[in-house]
């Protein structure tokens, strides 16, 4: 492998890291994003727009108008050349069978193929190219640089929605996710565990007599807990873990790719850490958490139907002494 080869290898994997930082793809359809793209075909004129992103196999779309399609194999997307610089790639011929990138195309050669095509990166401020916000014609078409411009524009208000969702879907007192922003995460998290035939299993984790600890040691000893208790749950989790504060002292957690059995010593080791923190203002009162855990079943439709399993566990938890894990077991 050349120098050359290996960095770009190194590049692509932070680039990848980026997108999935995001927690954008297989996300529901969302207006704003629908928006943006509307807007991109009228001010272009164009038939069909797409918000897309790339990961290492597929295009998956996040809004679109025209198109018809919610992913495409990442061998075929025009939006993958994109990538390649910070400015607005045109694709325009008479016949792109022509174009070298795309002779084989099957969105080329099929009847009515792709003439036209602007896609301007979608790049964060880390400079990283996750995507395009693009236009698609089957005729040829001229761009000019106005329309180069506006594109480049409107692919930089994607981006900046994308960052604002992400800090405003950040608890202000612990800095973990939002309920709300959790909820998004977990209907993405199952699409991909029924797309990818993986496991996926959540949990609630709620501080032990929580009430208590406010009455006696005042309120800011219980957000001293809850600041916390994220980064000792952090200690026995992956970075692909999500964790959110789901109200009160109540935590919830999604593990990607893992059964209830991979899951169940994962969580014996984060009860462990919360066990063992030391909270100042307790004044040597240990801290401990209930756990409770469910794997995903056929039967669950959504991340409620999952959750309700596992706040079922959550109350024998609690019920059964507190400072232990349960799992739910059937579905």
């Amino acid at each position: 492998m050349t120098v050359q080869s290996q960095s770009c290898q190194i590049e692509e994997a932070m680039r990848l890291d980026a997108l999935e930082r995001q927690q954008i793809t297989d996300t529901p359809r969302d207006e704003a994003f629908d928006r943006v793209v509307r807007l991109a075909c009228a001010t272009l004129s164009a038939p069909i727009g797409a918000i897309t992103f790339i990961e290492s196999e597929r295009q998956w779309i996040k809004a679109e108008q025209g198109l018809g399609l919610q992913e495409t194999s990442r061998d075929t997307s025009f939006c993958t050349h994109a990538l390649t610089g910070d400015e607005v790639m045109v694709v325009e011929v008479e016949d792109a069978t022509r174009d070298p990138r795309f002779a084989s195309n099957p969105f080329v050669t099929s009847k009515g193929g792709i003439r036209f095509y602007a896609g301007a990166p979608l790049n964060t401020k880390e400079g990283y190219k996750l995507g395009t916000l693009c236009v698609v014609d089957h005729i040829p078409r001229k761009i000019t640089q106005r329309d180069r411009e506006l594109l480049k524009d409107m692919a930089d208000i994607v981006v900046s929605e994308m960052e604002l969702r992400r800090r405003v879907g950040t608890d202000a007192l612990t800095g973990l996710y939002t309920r709300r922003f959790f909820d998004e995460l977990g209907t993405r998290e199952i699409i991909r565990a029924r797309r990818e035939s993986t496991p996926l299993t959540a949990a609630f984790i709620d501080a032990d007599k929580f009430k208590a600890i406010n009455d006696t040691y005042g309120h800011p000893a219980g957000d001293a807990v809850l600041r916390a208790i994220g980064p000792a749950c952090r200690r026995a989790l992956r970075t692909s873990d999500i964790l959110a504060r789901y109200g009160g002292e109540e935590l919830v957690l999604l593990l990607p790719n893992a059964s209830l059995d991979q899951a169940a010593p994962v969580l014996e080791r984060l009860r462990q850490e919360v066990a063992a923190m030391v909270v100042p203002e307790l004044k040597g009162c240990q801290v401990t958490a209930s756990i409770g855990a469910a794997e995903l079943a056929e039967n669950d439709l959504t991340i409620s139907d999952l959750l309700a399993r596992a706040d079922a566990a959550l109350y024998r938890a609690k019920e059964g002494g507190r400072n232990r894990v349960e799992l739910s077991l059937a579905a």
